[in-house]
């Protein structure tokens, strides 16, 4: 049998499975409280062993209507998929990578897809995935997740940046 809890808060949303502890905030203003949180955690728990590390950041843009459709065609062209599918849309795109920070090299998933939050919306995730199968790596999560804090916080707007300030 699966065990869940699962805690909200007015800023805070907890979840935590015997497999995962997920803590996450809509409101930027608690970001940091929501780093402190985690790392007070497994200070706590230094024992808990932990094996991946996620950093996520959802975000939600508005496009002007006449580039909504583009912006879709620019991540994914249609016309590979002509003759094959009538009327191609990109519904979901994850594309992995890394991004080079001192000696850490985290592997960088972006997801895109429609929002569905806003009207000619798009949803961008990032996610920074860190592994880590040292004997203590509990303790080498909490200081990666410590260190690339505030790289972090700022990857996502610039890749959001970089894609929606191309020419399409």
């Amino acid at each position: 049998m699966s065990e869940l809890t699962n805690f909200t808060s007015v800023w805070l949303t907890v979840q935590v499975t015997q497999e995962r502890f997920e803590v996450s905030t809509v409101d930027p203003s608690h970001y940091e409280a929501l780093r402190d949180l985690v790392l007070g955690t497994f200070g706590i728990l230094e024992h808990t062993p932990i094996q991946k590390l996620g950093i996520n950041r959802n975000m939600h843009f508005r496009l002007p209507k006449e580039r909504y459709v583009p912006f879709g065609h620019l991540l994914v062209p249609k016309e590979p998929w002509r003759g094959v599918l009538s009327e191609p849309v990109t519904r979901s795109l994850t594309v992995q990578g890394t991004q080079k920070r001192s000696s850490e090299a985290p592997a960088i998933f972006v997801k895109i897809e429609p929002s569905n939050h806003i009207e000619f919306g798009v949803f961008i995730n990032v996610n920074e995935h860190y592994e880590s199968a040292e004997e203590a790596s509990t303790q080498k999560l909490m200081s990666i997740l410590r260190d690339n804090w505030s790289e972090a916080q700022q990857a996502p707007s610039k890749i959001a940046d970089h894609l929606l300030d191309q020419d399409f």
